[in-house]
Formats: C-alpha cells, structure tokens, sequence
C-alpha cells in the first residue's frame, strides 16, 4: 500500500501452510535491508526514502521446508 514519506509501515504475512507449522520468516525489503523472525506478530518498517519497494518473503516450516513468496 502507499503511505507518507518518514511514516513507517505495517508488515504482516498472510500467507498459510498445508502441513505443519511456520516457525521462520525471512523478509526482505527491497531497500538493501532484510530480517530474520521467529514469529509471525505484526512489525512495522521505516523506509528512508520515498520510492516503490519490491518486498519478498521466505517462509520456514518445522519441516524444513521453504517457501518463497515476492
């Protein structure tokens, strides 16, 4: 979504599993940064400058399994 230079953004996942539970989540920004989690709880990010961003995200299962989602 859009949002006002030096406000920071929301970050959820929406995503969902077949089988067994999400136990990481790997986000990149598109702005050089990205983060590793151990939960799923809403998080905001600040982007320096203003500029459209191409966000990715992996998911982990307890599985091991990966799921790459842009």
């Amino acid at each position: 979504g859009n949002t006002c230079q030096g406000d920071s953004v929301q970050i959820v996942d929406g995503s969902s599993i077949s089988s067994g539970a999400t136990t990481g989540w790997q986000w990149n920004f598109g702005d050089g940064n990205n983060i590793t989690l151990a939960n799923n709880n809403p998080f905001y990010h600040h982007y320096l400058s203003a500029g459209n961003y191409s966000m990715s995200l992996i998911t982990i299962s307890n599985n091991g399994c990966k799921s790459d989602t842009a």
